[in-house]
């Protein structure tokens, strides 16, 4: 099952040594820099074709392992990211070509892909473009364990195991970031949207189906009845949640 197909990475065959402690340290000191500036930072996207060779050849090592001792029937896999790739990545996918925008609130910073895996139980080949943010794993790893969270416990999220069985399309209509990086010059935000529209703390309002780089931030006095709808329904939203979350100290 496939859900949440935005920035699909292009494939390459490159044999590539794995990485060494030396290498993550230093990509480490590189992500990590508080004066990284999005604006004029280079990245050299040589790199990208052997990283995700060798990132491939590392699920497979998970896979071929769960089949080698019997359990893939059993066991759930899910792949994910946390954001877009690179700007200077350029991604292949059915609605054209797509520029990577990591760091940055739009879709292709932050639409990504999640591929579920478990024979026997998904369907091959399923598609879903229901919405999904990583509050809904907790309640859908429960749901797949069987097991039920302590009542007094409050879940964000919404389980979409019922979705991967095929069993029922119970979704969120909506979905709420705190967008506060901790690298680079990135401004915090905050937003919410549903399939059509997203609004941003600071008023802006977008039609992201139509608009997805959000170029276009539309008037209140440009809206129809159903965006204004919208409109208020995000911002409702908006109020619900927050606006000074629990900070958490850098290591």
């Amino acid at each position: 099952m496939v859900s949440n197909r935005q920035d699909c990475a292009p494939a390459y065959c490159v044999r590539v040594p794995p990485p060494t402690a030396l290498r993550f340290q230093k990509l480490r000191s590189i992500l990590y820099n508080p004066q990284l500036d999005p604006a004029t930072t280079r990245s050299d996207s040589a790199y990208f074709s052997p990283m995700i060779n060798y990132l491939d050849q590392l699920v497979g090592r998970i896979t071929n392992k769960l089949h080698e001792l019997g359990q893939y029937h059993r066991t759930l896999v899910l792949f994910t990211t946390d954001n877009g790739t690179h700007r200077n990545i350029f991604s292949q996918h059915e609605t054209g070509q797509i520029q990577g925008r990591k760091g940055f609130p739009v879709a292709s910073g932050t639409h990504v892909p999640l591929i579920a895996y478990w024979p026997g139980t998904i369907q091959p080949g399923t598609t879903s473009d229901a919405l999904i943010d990583f509050t809904d794993f907790l309640p859908t790893l429960m749901d797949v364990a069987g097991d039920l969270l302590p009542h007094d416990y409050t879940v964000d999220g919404l389980s979409f195991y019922d979705q991967l069985i095929g069993q029922a399309d119970t979704t969120r209509d909506w979905i709420y970031c705190h967008y506060d990086p901790r690298w680079g010059q990135f401004e915090s935000t905050r937003w919410a949207h549903d399939h059509t529209w997203k609004l941003y703390g600071n008023g802006k309002f977008f039609n992201c189906s139509k608009d997805p780089e959000e170029l276009y931030a539309l008037d209140d006095s440009t809206l129809d009845k159903r965006a204004y709808q919208s409109k208020a329904k995000l911002q409702s939203i908006l109020d619900q949640m927050s606006l000074s979350p629990q900070t958490v100290p850098q290591e």
